[in-house]
């Protein structure tokens, strides 16, 4: 992440996983935007969706394209890939270590896991994407109400 800061253009709404970047600051953010509506009577609407679990859903694959998309090595995100594509669990319990468990062509298991030291950064990297591509196609957006009268547009 310090090299993708230092020489990739990391998107503004970026906050998670972020040296210098607080997570409340993000919901400060959405405060004031909802004050700022409010006291301009201005309408407005938002969507807002909770990433639940997100380092278990997210796909090696995209994992390393995103994390090469900000200077990853290709050696590296091939041994990467590999590494999570491949990995393997076992479970230690009070009756002891369990069978060894894994990935398999009919149960494919996917995500770096919650604990994971890479999972930060591999999730920032995903949503640098996201954050990039919500931007880009972002402005332009119409509503109507349903009898199809424009309500409000973004621009």
């Amino acid at each position: 992440m310090k090299f993708a800061r230092q020489h990739c253009q990391l998107n503004d709404s970026q906050y998670g996983s972020m040296k210098g970047k607080q997570a409340q600051s993000a919901i400060l953010n959405k405060i004031l935007t909802y004050d700022y509506f409010r006291l301009q009577k201005e309408n407005a609407a938002t969507s807002e969706f909770d990433a639940a679990a997100n380092y278990d859903r997210i796909l090696p694959a995209i994992a390393v394209i995103a994390c090469e998309r900000l200077g990853l090595a290709t050696k590296i995100g091939d041994l990467l890939f590999k590494s999570l594509d491949q990995l393997k669990h076992k479970v230690r319990t009070m009756y002891g270590l369990s069978t060894e468990y894994g990935p398999t062509d009919n149960y494919p298991l996917f995500g770096s896991g919650q604990g994971s030291g890479g999972s930060p950064t591999f999730w920032a990297a995903i949503a640098d994407v996201l954050f990039n591509t919500m931007d880009d196609f972002g402005p332009g957006l119409v509503l109507q109400d349903p009898i199809g009268k424009q309500i409000s547009q973004r621009s």
